[in-house]
C-alpha cells in the first residue's frame, strides 16, 4: 500500500498547494528501508523477467500456463510473432546504445519471423516454454529508489542523487557515484529501469514535457488524447449526467 501511495503522491506533485513530494518521498523511503525487498544484483536482472516473485517484487500478478490469452498476453510484445509495432524505435535502440556497461540496454533481442523483423523488449519472454506466460510486475523496488529521487530533487531535501547511485551500483559495471542529479537524469533513469512497463509517456506528461511519437507525432503534456473518451454507452445511461471529454 505504502508503494502505491509513494507513486500516486508523485504524481500529485503540489496539487492544491499540498507537497505531496515530501509524502511520496516518506513513503519510498519506508518501503526501501522495510527490509523486506532488495534491488536486482546485475549479473540477475536479464533473468529476473522470466522469474516469480523476485527480490524487487512489491506487486505481482500470477499468470500460469493455465491462463493463455494468446495475443493479448505480454509475450507478444517482446516477440517477432507478435506485434511488430511493439518493436523498439530506432530513437530508443540509439538511447539504450549510449548506455554501454549497464545490464539494462541488454535486454533486448533482434528476432524475425516471417516477414517481421525487429528489436524487441526482454522484458517478460515467458517461462516453461510458453511466451503467453509472464507474470506482470505491477510495482517493484527500483521505482521506489526513482521516486524518492524525484521526490526528493523536488522537495529540496537534497539525497536525490543518494537513490539514483544506489540503483545504478546495481546495473553499471564499475559505475562511480555523483555528487547531483537533474530531473530530465531522472527521467532518464526511468526510462532505463523501467521502459516496457507502462510508464514513460506518464512520467513525461506529469512534468509537463512532450512525447514524439513516430506514427502520432508529438503529444504535449495538455493534448486532448492523454485522457481517453467516455464510451458513449456509458453517456446514454448516464442521461446527461456524464459528459463526453474535450476532443471527442
Amino acid at each position: 500500500a505504502l508503494a502505491l501511495r509513494a507513486r500516486v503522491y508523485l504524481y500529485m506533485d503540489n496539487c492544491g498547494g499540498t507537497d505531496y513530494n515530501s509524502l511520496a518521498l516518506q513513503d519510498a523511503e519506508d518501503v526501501i528501508n522495510s527490509g523486506v525487498y532488495s534491488l536486482y544484483e546485475r549479473d540477475d536482472y536479464a533473468g529476473a523477467w522470466s522469474s516469480e516473485y523476485t527480490s524487487e517484487s512489491i506487486l505481482e500478478i500470477q499468470v500460469t500456463s493455465l491462463y493463455n490469452p494468446q495475443r493479448n498476453s505480454l509475450g507478444y510484445y517482446t516477440h517477432a510473432e507478435g506485434y511488430a509495432e511493439a518493436a523498439l524505435s530506432t530513437s530508443f535502440q540509439t538511447f539504450l546504445n549510449g548506455h554501454s556497461g549497464d545490464i539494462r540496454s541488454t535486454v533486448v533481442a533482434t528476432e524475425q519471423d516471417g516477414n517481421i523483423s525487429g528489436t524487441f523488449s526482454q522484458k517478460y519472454p515467458g517461462r516453461n516454454g510458453e511466451i503467453y506466460v509472464n507474470n506482470p510486475k505491477v510495482i517493484r523496488l527500483s521505482e521506489m529508489y526513482l521516486i524518492a529521487a524525484e521526490a526528493a530533487l523536488k522537495a529540496n531535501s537534497g539525497n536525490a542523487a543518494s537513490y539514483i547511485n544506489q540503483l545504478r551500483e546495481k546495473r553499471i559495471e564499475s559505475y562511480s557515484d555523483v555528487s547531483s542529479i537533474t530531473l530530465d537524469e531522472i527521467l532518464d533513469e526511468r526510462r532505463l529501469e523501467l521502459n516496457g512497463e507502462g510508464h514513460m509517456a506518464w512520467d513525461m506528461w506529469r512534468n509537463k514535457k512532450s512525447v514524439n511519437n513516430p506514427y502520432a507525432g508529438e503529444i504535449t503534456y495538455d493534448d486532448y488524447r492523454t485522457v481517453l473518451p467516455i464510451p458513449q454507452a456509458e453517456i446514454n445511461v448516464s442521461k446527461g449526467s456524464l459528459k463526453q471529454n474535450q476532443g471527442y
